[in-house]
């Protein structure tokens, strides 16, 4: 989670006790800002004041609450774009170490030792707004830290809805080949099953197709449509 300046954090309670705004009009429209207007501008100054009709809003009336939200909202804004995109050195190395941890006890006899390194892994994710379940590595070239720095890139360039759709349809297609593979080498392991001849000898195939045997004694046999025959 982004740490943003305690002078945002707490600026509507600082504007609203020691001081007011400039409404300045500008090509006919009413702009409100911190410092005062530019020279030959119409500029009105709004002093925050209390009162009971607007004490639902921290004492502020509308127009200076509307004020106020636009003055937070650029500082959140400059916040934002000063503030390094991604996770530091240290968390990527933290939070890589703490995932291994967890991996390798997860299925093992030390399973409280995995659930120390669960919880302590969703604490530091919350630091960015960020839960296990998002980042969890899934696809075989990502890493915990490789998709958090995606996530984390996307949530900055807007581009969040469509990071997101676009690793989801790539991990459909992942386990959807995973699931087609499984099934092959089922099929396959079915296939290479030795059978039974009517005459009660075995014989193992060679082939998944069943072209050719090998016999439980030796020997090789070649199918000739519903008959093996040995060579």
């Amino acid at each position: 989670m982004r740490r943003l300046p305690l002078t945002a954090v707490l600026l509507t309670a600082t504007v609203a006790a020691h001081a007011g705004v400039y409404k300045c009009e500008v090509d006919g429209k009413t702009v409100y800002q911190q410092t005062p207007c530019a020279a030959g501008v119409a500029t009105t100054r709004v002093e925050i004041q209390r009162t009971p009709a607007s004490s639902r809003t921290g004492g502020l009336r509308a127009s200076e609450m509307q004020a106020v939200q636009g003055i937070v909202q650029r500082e959140q804004e400059a916040a934002r774009e000063s503030s390094p995109v991604g996770l530091s050195a240290y968390d990527q190395s933290h939070l890589e170490g703490i995932y291994e941890e967890l991996a390798a006890n997860e299925d093992g006899p030390n399973r409280r030792e995995a659930e120390i390194a669960e919880g302590t892994l969703r604490r530091s994710l919350k630091q960015y707004d960020l839960a296990l379940e998002q980042v969890e590595p899934v696809l075989p070239h990502e890493s915990l830290t490789s998709v958090t720095q995606g996530h984390l890139q996307a949530r900055q360039n807007g581009t969040l809805k469509q990071f997101q759709a676009e690793r989801q349809q790539e991990i459909d297609a992942y386990r959807a080949e995973q699931e087609r593979k499984r099934q092959e080498r089922r099929r396959q392991a079915e296939a290479m099953q030795p059978v039974i001849t009517n005459t009660g000898q075995v014989l193992i195939p060679n082939d998944p197709n069943h072209n050719t045997y090998t016999g439980a004694g030796g020997g090789l046999y070649i199918r000739q449509g519903n008959t093996a025959v040995q060579q």
